[in-house]
């Protein structure tokens, strides 16, 4: 696949967005910046994923394959993320997260994959 340079700057642009809204969630809660960046970053990053999972050659794989390829490529990095994840988090404050914790949008990803 052939890299889309305008997709690229979206994509760049949406991850300093989630950065700023990351920081700006430390400051005063009625901040409009803050509002108005989560009213549409995530969302786009849905969009430009979608669009991203069908303009690939994923289209000209088996269901087995795409499986196959995509349990090796997400699913299996997102189970060892989490496992990771919740053992520091146990060791240094002695209680796990819940499973969507940090890593939602990729969970959320793969229930759109299978639907």
């Amino acid at each position: 696949m052939t890299r889309i340079q305008q997709i690229d700057s979206l994509k760049g642009f949406l991850i300093l967005l989630v950065v700023l809204g990351h920081i700006l969630q430390g400051t005063i809660d009625k901040n409009i910046v803050r509002y108005v960046i989560y009213s549409f970053h995530m969302p786009l990053f849905f969009c430009v994923s979608g669009y991203l999972f069908n303009y690939s050659k994923i289209k000209e794989l088996s269901f087995s394959a795409l499986i196959h390829k995509y349990l090796f490529r997400i699913i299996i990095p997102f189970i060892i993320a989490l496992i990771v994840y919740n053992l520091i988090l146990y060791l240094q404050d002695g209680y796990l997260a819940y499973i969507y914790y940090h890593l939602w949008f990729i969970l959320s990803y793969l229930i759109c994959f299978v639907y």
